[in-house]
């Protein structure tokens, strides 16, 4: 469905920009298991799952052509800070992004 959804979405964009490219983006709440292999389940426009089947369901969406994710916690059992030191260990290199230098 969502493949559909982005092709309709650069369809239009094509009608309304011409060549102008707008990017694709969509919000996924996470609630990131301690086990990397937990498959998903569903929660309320997301999913509770480890990192192994959360790189793969980006891999997914990066196929169908979304360009950016923005991942929510909200929904999270872990503390965020330990979630995002995971997302920066197992998931961010993994789609050569680069993550900002820390501010001194």
């Amino acid at each position: 469905m969502q493949r559909l959804i982005v092709e309709d979405w650069r369809l239009e964009v094509m009608k309304q920009c011409g060549s102008v490219y707008k990017p694709f983006t969509q919000s996924l709440y996470i609630d990131l298991d301690e086990n990397p292999s937990t498959p998903p389940t569903r929660i309320h426009l997301g999913f509770k799952l480890g990192h192994y089947q959360l790189r793969f369901l980006l891999e997914s969406l990066e196929e169908i052509g979304v360009d950016h994710v923005i991942l929510n916690l909200k929904y999270g059992k872990r503390p965020a800070a330990q979630v995002i030191e995971e997302l920066g260990t197992h998931i961010v290199p993994q789609f050569g992004v680069q993550p900002r230098p820390e501010a001194n």
